[in-house]
Order: structure tokens, then C-alpha cells, then sequence
């Protein structure tokens, strides 16, 4: 049996995980994984009507969080991560209810590849992406798909470029990362990034230790997920919204 060590840390990353350990010390709450502040910190001023019945998104939520915080075995940057992971996800439910819903199918019929981890679907998905002929979603497209609706060729470019920045911290703490799994703004990702916001979604256990999250996760029904994500590819290929309608 070959155990497995991490990497030694880059000095750079050193930084960053000692001042978020300086931070959590000293704002404890900002680091705690309760579903009640998440939400709020997620609603700002929003009317939590938005985020739909919360027997679609709130024991997920809760399970996630739950198991985070006594599986997970979290630094200050973990937790921290999923906090904002929590959130982000809470946001995207809050902009995508805003946006209608469409029984259009798309112009053509979508491609849908599965298979079990490290599997090949990832090499395959990009090899299939390569084809002119096809469409496969950027990162920033799955993340915020609101966003993209109706927007400008040119706003497009800023909002891709945008999404790098989550990309350069991953590579920065984790180097070896792109051996296993390659990121980037113009690399085209899978579903799961766009299947947080009902909370049901095997994606989050691929970056934190989430035993129980898992085991109960096992035992869902996954419709909902696949039927919130099939409104993420229609919303950003099919709407044209006035920019005052984005979030």
C-alpha cells in the first residue's frame, strides 16, 4: 500500500494560510459553518422567498455544513472555503429563481457523458470540446450563468476573465492539482460546478472530506438537481435580458 503525503508548501501559500489562521483567531464568526448566518450572509438584503421552498435546498445545506465541520478536519482556509462555497451556492439559487424559467429545448440535443471518478470523462468531455461543431461551458459559464445571459461579446471576455482569479489561488495552494484535474478560465468544465444550488450535488465531497454529507447524499433523489441544472445551459444560450435584470 503507497501512502499518500502532501506536497510541501510553497512559501506563498505558507502566507496565505497563516493569515487566514490570524483572521479566523481573531473573527471567529466569519469562519463558523451555522446555516443561519450563511443564509444571511447570502441574502444581504434580499427577501428569502427567493431561494424557494426550502424543502429543495435547506437540509442539504444543513448536511453539508454539518458534515464540513466534524469530518472535514478544516484549516482556516478550508473552512473558510466552504463557507464561501455555502454562499456562492445560495446566490446562484437566489439570481436563477429571478430568471424565467423556459421549456424551449435547446437547438440541438445535448451530448451527456458519465462515468465514476477518474474515469476518462473529463479528458473526453474537452476532446469532444475541441469539435467546432460543439458547445461545452467555461467555468465562469457554470458558476454564473445569470450573468452570461444576454450579455455583450465584450462583457462575456470580462466575466471569463474574471472567473481566473478562483483558479489562480487553487493552483497557487495546490501546485500539483493540474496533474490530477486542469483548471483555467478558457478550460471547459463539467455540470457538477453548476449543480450547488439545490445543495444535492457529489461535487462537494471532490474537495473536502464529507463522510456523512455522503452517506446521506447516497440515499437522495437527484431529479431536482439535474432539472435546476437543465435551466443553466437555456439560460445562458437562449435569454436576452436587459442588463438590469442581471445579479
Amino acid at each position: 500500500m503507497t501512502l499518500w503525503t502532501p506536497p510541501p508548501r510553497t512559501p506563498q501559500a505558507e502566507e496565505i494560510y497563516a493569515a487566514a489562521e490570524n483572521d479566523r483567531a481573531a473573527r471567529p464568526g466569519s469562519y463558523a459553518l451555522d446555516p443561519g448566518p450563511v443564509i444571511t450572509a447570502a441574502l444581504r438584503q434580499d427577501d428569502p422567498a427567493g431561494l424557494g421552498d426550502p424543502a429543495y435546498w435547506r437540509e442539504g445545506l444543513d448536511r453539508y455544513l454539518a458534515s464540513a465541520n466534524d469530518d472535514g478536519r478544516l484549516n482556516a482556509v478550508g473552512a473558510r472555503m466552504v463557507r464561501g462555497s455555502a454562499v456562492a451556492a445560495l446566490r446562484a439559487r437566489l439570481a436563477m429563481n429571478r430568471l424565467p424559467r423556459t421549456d424551449r429545448p435547446l437547438d440541438r440535443p445535448p451530448i451527456v457523458i458519465t462515468g465514476g471518478w477518474r474515469t476518462g470523462t473529463t479528458f473526453l468531455y474537452r476532446l469532444l470540446a475541441t469539435d467546432p461543431r460543439l458547445r461545452a461551458p467555461l467555468p465562469a459559464e457554470l458558476a454564473m450563468p445569470w450573468k452570461f445571459a444576454g450579455a455583450s461579446p465584450r462583457r462575456r471576455e470580462e466575466l471569463i476573465q474574471a472567473g481566473s482569479a478562483a483558479n489562480d489561488l487553487l493552483h497557487l495552494l495546490n501546485p500539483t492539482l493540474a496533474t490530477v484535474h486542469g483548471h483555467g478560465p478558457r478550460l471547459p468544465e463539467e455540470c457538477v460546478v453548476a449543480m450547488n444550488s439545490g445543495f444535492r450535488n457529489w461535487g462537494f465531497s471532490s474537495t473536502v472530506r464529507l463522510d456523512g454529507y455522503s452517506q446521506w447524499l447516497a440515499g437522495q433523489d437527484l431529479s431536482t438537481t439535474y432539472l435546476d441544472y437543465r435551466h443553466v445551459p437555456v439560460s445562458y444560450t437562449l435569454l436576452t435580458l436587459p442588463t438590469n435584470s442581471l445579479v
